[in-house]
């Protein structure tokens, strides 16, 4: 799993917690991360706080892009977000710049732990310093999707 809590530097170990990576957004069975389905996530109705927690993803810090399109995989029409694969991070969770389409779209019921770091945080995605984000994307790169 990746690290990142608080900012303190390099010889801490950085890990940021995956939120929304669903089996299903990814074919590569090797990357270990993506798991559960998103099917079992889809809620017929808006979640409580969804407007302000799809808000706080599209916001989050870009980590690093990814040239593609990504399709919605419970839709299955051929829609889908240009870029979906790539990372964003509020500094301690990781996720795709897919995530708040699908749960506009889906209502996605995502990690509990996830809403409630959102909301403590006042749905307010902080600031981190350049450094900091460098080694976060250097670490979610390897650990998400097994680059070096």
């Amino acid at each position: 799993m990746l690290v990142g809590r608080g900012f303190s530097r390099k010889d801490e170990m950085m890990i940021l917690k995956p939120v929304g990576f669903f089996s299903e957004l990814e074919e590569q069975a090797e990357f270990e991360t993506f798991s559960g389905s998103i099917f079992e996530a889809v809620r017929d109705r808006l979640q409580p706080h969804e407007t302000k927690i799809i808000n706080y993803l599209k916001r989050g810090i870009g980590l690093f892009d990814i040239m593609e399109g990504t399709d919605d995989p419970v839709a299955d029409d051929g829609s889908g977000v240009s870029g979906g694969s790539s990372l964003l991070t509020d500094g301690v969770w990781v996720w795709r710049l897919d995530l708040p389409y699908l749960v506009e779209k889906h209502h996605l019921a995502l990690d509990g732990e996830f809403i409630s770091h959102a909301r403590s945080m006042n749905y307010a995605i902080p600031e981190i310093p350049d450094e900091v984000a460098c080694d976060l994307a250097i670490e979610a790169a390897r650990e998400i999707y097994h680059m070096s």
